[in-house]
């Protein structure tokens, strides 16, 4: 930004500011020297009063990159080994600094760093991500109407290695991609915002590859991988391709990582017997319901959905579904106790088994730790005893 425009190759006035100040855009290419760009800051001078830098914050990717230049690259046990070395190592990557920096490839270098920046910030942020595909395509031609021509310059090749390239570097701030995900699902003014130091560095460049990746989706008019996603991993483990766009695979990966407390299983009962058998034993398992019918196949008489209804309406949500109709008056609340104080049952033959309604408490417990999808994809109930086992490979999907 200048108090006045300025002339120089490369630097364009793109808006005034209402206090009469001129905003620009550069894009000039890296300098070049013969002896490379070894002290070219201290050639610079300083930065006139009337100036002042501005930078996208994704421009971090371009310093990121041009950091990595920078470091220097030797072992860490040089030192114990032979620490004199450091000055042949120091002199020999200068040499190193000094040739590659003068050459027309890292020019192409630099620049091919700054169009990759370019174009994660030509598109609006916030059209990029909340799927208002009219609107963001209104934005693109009203004023970026030069984006899609851009993109297609660009070719779809080399967008796909841009954004694995931004997702390999994120990887080597960030390793754990987990945490990343984690972050993708907070509100836009916190992550990108408030994360700082590696990690909010991370979460840049995360966030630059699927803004590139979700405008080149709608450019192209094809579907990329998400962040992360490798040969259907998502749909896999989680139910569906995309975490960021599908709200019951977001919750089964929040789930796996224990940070989901939502309701994960539904035990259907028969009556007020059973219900406060049940009650005194799960009462601290927060994620697991009990829904006592009162002797009606129906929730909340003549309110609620028909209990198929339920059923299905659980299936939607990827929560377990339990019906306990068999038993009746029998499941009382000193049954339980005494289930509770004797856990073990004594057979014919002398050998003793786990009391049923212990075993079911336990596999209820059990059941909502599962991968919902996970388990609906690889297992099946065997009809003969009622748990689950796992499907032959050839039915799996």
């Amino acid at each position: 930004m200048a108090e006045e425009p300025l002339e120089d190759i490369g630097l364009t006035v793109v808006a005034e500011t209402p206090n009469g100040h001129y905003m620009h855009a550069d894009s000039r290419d890296a300098i070049q020297r013969e002896e490379g760009l070894g002290g070219i800051v201290a050639t610079l001078g300083d930065l006139p009063s009337s100036l002042t830098l501005m930078f996208h914050p994704f421009r971090y990717y371009v310093l990121r990159r041009i950091e990595q230049e920078l470091e220097l690259r030797t072992s860490t046990m040089q030192m114990l080994r032979y620490p004199q070395g450091y000055f042949d190592v120091v002199q020999h990557q200068i040499e190193v600094f000094r040739a590659r920096t003068s050459s027309d490839a890292f020019r192409k270098q630099v620049r091919d760093w700054n169009e990759a920046v370019s174009l994660a910030v030509t598109v609006p942020y916030e059209f990029a991500f909340n799927g208002r595909e009219g609107e963001f395509h209104q934005i693109m031609e009203s004023q970026f109407r030069d984006y899609g021509e851009m993109v297609h310059s660009v070719g779809l090749d080399q967008i796909k290695k841009i954004i694995a390239e931004l997702n390999r570097e994120a990887r080597s701030l960030e390793p754990n991609a987990e945490i990343l995900k984690i972050l993708r699902f907070t509100k836009r003014k916190y992550r990108l915002e408030r994360v700082t130091g590696a990690l909010g560095g991370a979460v840049y460049l995360i966030s630059m590859a699927e803004i590139i990746r979700r405008s080149t989706e709608m450019v192209f008019k094809i579907e990329l991988p998400e962040e992360h996603d490798s040969e259907g991993f998502n749909r896999y483990f989680f139910g569906a391709d995309r975490l960021t766009d599908d709200y019951r695979a977001r919750g089964e990966f929040l789930r796996t990582l224990g940070l989901d407390h939502s309701i994960r299983l539904r035990w259907y009962v028969e009556g007020d017997t059973e219900f406060g058998g049940l009650e005194t034993e799960l009462a601290r398992d927060g994620n697991i319901e009990l829904i006592n019918l009162r002797g009606e196949v129906a929730a909340a008489k003549g309110k609620g959905l028909s209990f198929r209804e339920n059923l299905l309406a659980d299936m939607n949500r990827s929560v377990y579904s339990w019906q306990g109709f068999s038993k009746g008056k029998a499941w009382g609340a000193k049954l339980m106790e005494f289930a509770r104080s004797n856990q073990k049952m004594k057979q014919r033959d002398g050998s003793s088994t786990t009391r049923p309604i212990i075993e079911a408490i336990y596999l209820a417990r059990h059941a909502a730790d599962c991968n919902y999808f996970l388990s609906r994809t690889d297992c099946e109930i065997d009809i003969n005893t009622g748990k689950l086992k796992n499907k032959p490979k050839q039915e799996r999907n």
